[in-house]
């Protein structure tokens, strides 16, 4: 549904559609980039400062997309591929703070003597929060692959699997029934 034609409604369901594309992309990277986005939120709110310069260059990159997306009616998952890579950025960045994070409270639960900016000392601690991120990253990966090889859901191997198939069947179809010379063809995949 296009929002111009059909007004708030459309907007709706646009908004709808992007948000469950996105969701079926991102999966578990859902976590840190809404770490991210709360941290970055709190942060603004207790300094009162203007974001990061690379705020801006990120809300260049995703606003156009998500705004068309949002008006006119996109229909097709592949068109949020557009956006993904820059959500994905940001979960990474989730994740690597979110390492720092909590390998600074741990400092903090075991009384670590603490080394200039309140970060625990030394180079134990920086080795702790990228093991920490690898782990992270390591264990979003596992999880959505996971969900990618389950066998069922529609974005799965079996999914992708079942819809090739079907479009083998189809083509199969018009191959048997219908002769080149005659026949012009259009189609879509849903």
């Amino acid at each position: 549904m296009s929002a111009f034609t059909v007004g708030l409604a459309g907007l709706r369901a646009n908004a709808r559609t992007v948000t469950f594309f996105l969701q079926q992309g991102l999966n578990l990277a859902l976590v840190p980039l809404a770490y991210l986005l709360l941290r970055h939120l709190a942060v603004a709110l207790a300094r009162r400062r203007a974001p990061e310069p690379a705020c801006g260059w990120t809300a260049l990159w995703l606003a156009p997309p998500l705004l068309f997306y949002l008006l006119a009616h996109i229909g097709d998952y592949g068109y949020t591929f557009s956006v993904l890579p820059g959500l994905l950025v940001l979960a990474a960045r989730g994740v690597v703070l979110a390492a720092r994070d909590l390998v600074a409270l741990a400092g903090t639960l075991i009384a670590r003597p603490r080394g200039a900016g309140g970060q625990p000392a030394g180079p134990v601690a920086r080795l702790a929060a990228v093991a920490l991120a690898l782990g992270l990253g390591a264990g979003i990966a596992v999880a959505d692959a996971r969900i990618f090889l389950a066998p069922q859901g529609q974005f799965s191997v079996a999914g992708i699997d079942c819809f090739n198939q079907t479009m083998r069947e189809r083509l199969n179809i018009v191959r048997q029934d219908f002769r080149p010379a005659e026949t012009l063809i259009f189609t879509a995949g849903y």
